[in-house]
């Protein structure tokens, strides 16, 4: 699904109206509409507070389901564990 789309499905799925986004985000109404019809790309300080709106994870944004998809273990990539344990270069 098409990130402008998600977004407006989940704002009708939690049954708010652009307004409710609008006075939630502090974005104006005229910049929800044209993130909605897919113009601009928002950025991620606008899908922060966009998500703060709608009371979801940030990752729901893009991903249907209440957990992130798990992160490959690609060599050399720090763990989830190992980012929140303030490793540096797996040490």
């Amino acid at each position: 699904m098409i990130l402008s789309q998600r977004l407006r499905t989940l704002r009708e799925s939690k049954q708010l109206s652009r307004i409710d986004i609008e006075l939630s985000t502090g974005l104006t109404l005229d910049l929800i509409v044209n993130i909605e019809n897919g113009h601009p790309v928002p950025n991620l300080d606008i899908l922060e507070k966009w998500a703060r709106a709608l009371s979801v994870p940030l990752h729901q944004l893009f991903y249907e389901g209440k957990d992130a998809p798990p992160l490959k273990n690609l060599p050399g990539r720090l763990t989830a564990d190992q980012i929140a344990e303030g490793r540096i270069n797996g040490k």
